[in-house]
């Protein structure tokens, strides 16, 4: 399974470790909450992810993923303004990002931290 990783991907050791943070559910255009139970990352052990930087794709490796945490809203707050972003993006349509940013600051609404481990490189 290939994942093509954006903004809601952090490193503390690139290439070799990182986080990706999504969402706990998602909000549709027309109000309605759908569960995140289907999101790659929650299924697979192991994926391979790409990356696309000012226009040219790069292959990262095959990475494990090693645990599964729910976001505090102090983690939250604490990620990188673009993951922030991204995170809020991925939980509903754009027509709802202001009460999602809200929800998230105020804890009623929540993501998955989703540690990744470099395990190969093909």
């Amino acid at each position: 399974i290939v994942i093509l990783i954006k903004a809601e991907t952090c490193w503390t050791d690139f290439p070799n470790v990182g986080f990706s943070v999504k969402p706990n559910r998602r909000l549709s255009k027309n109000g309605r909450w759908q569960h995140s139970d289907k999101q790659l990352l929650r299924r697979f052990p192991e994926v391979e992810l790409l990356t696309c930087q000012e226009g040219s794709w790069y292959y990262l490796g095959t990475y494990a993923v090693t645990t599964k945490e729910t976001l505090s809203v102090h983690e939250f707050q604490t990620l990188p303004q673009e993951a922030r972003q991204e995170l809020v993006a991925q939980a509903g349509h754009k027509t709802h990002h202001a009460q999602l940013w809200a929800m998230f600051q105020a804890g009623q609404l929540s993501g998955t931290r989703f540690t990744l481990e470099r395990v190969s490189f093909n």
